[in-house]
């Protein structure tokens, strides 16, 4: 599994070429989106995967408040990347990890199909999802949720803007975690199989359930296989 996962929509630029480079010669990239807005922010998806050889470039997003699922199917199936973008996390989750879409995106991804998570799309991509209380509209909205299930640890995305060390570690404490991960908004980092193999531009931290956080950079000597 290769996981290109960004604290926020800046960092895009820096893991589009690696990205494409695992999502093929002839790359088929879908965009997956959540809420009313969402088409104010494709035409910078658009660009920025056509710019980088992009065959096709497809958003899955809902059209007066209903998601195609028979459309988004069609679209998943003949992905060979897929993107997950940042907005209500809540809202993400419920179309995409507790939804008809949820097993065909593990199969993709788990089958060498590249995933990036922007922002909620981070987040999402763990087992056991901490939902920051930047996120958090009211105290009835669940600090936790279920996720794909692509890593066993957290990810904190705007980590340093949203001073999120002390809210990380609690979560590291109390679901025991000992790795997790904060991301700055203009970072990234890449997991293979689960475990980091590079970052992008500064700002990804390695966070335990005590102590200060680690500002990592690590760099993979080669990111195919």
């Amino acid at each position: 599994m290769h996981l290109f996962l960004l604290g926020n929509t800046p960092a895009l630029p820096r893991v589009v070429q690696d990205f494409m480079a695992l999502a093929g010669n002839e790359a088929r990239i879908a965009v997956l989106c959540a809420g009313a807005n969402w088409p104010r922010y494709a035409p910078h998806y658009l660009q920025t995967f056509l710019e980088a050889g992009a065959q096709e470039v497809r958003f899955i997003g809902e059209e007066d408040g209903v998601l195609n699922l028979e459309q988004a199917t069609e679209i998943l199936q003949s992905a060979t990347g897929i993107l997950v973008a940042g907005g209500d996390t809540y809202l993400y989750q419920q179309h995409y990890v507790v939804s008809n879409l949820a097993d065909l995106i593990r199969e993709k991804v788990r089958s060498g199909v590249p995933y990036i998570g922007i922002s909620a799309g981070a987040i999402l991509s763990c087992l056991t999802c901490l939902i920051p209380e930047e996120d958090r509209s009211g105290p009835e909205q669940p600090r936790y949720l279920p996720g794909f299930g692509f890593l066993t640890t957290l990810v904190f995305p705007h980590f340093s803007e949203w001073e999120g060390q002390a809210e990380l570690q609690a979560a590291a404490q109390e679901l025991y975690v000992q790795e997790a991960w904060g991301l700055d908004e203009n970072a990234a980092a890449c997991f293979q199989d689960g475990e980091l193999v590079h970052t992008y531009g500064e700002g990804v931290w390695k966070v335990g359930p005590e102590g200060e956080p680690e500002l990592l950079k690590v760099e993979a000597p080669i990111l195919l296989g």
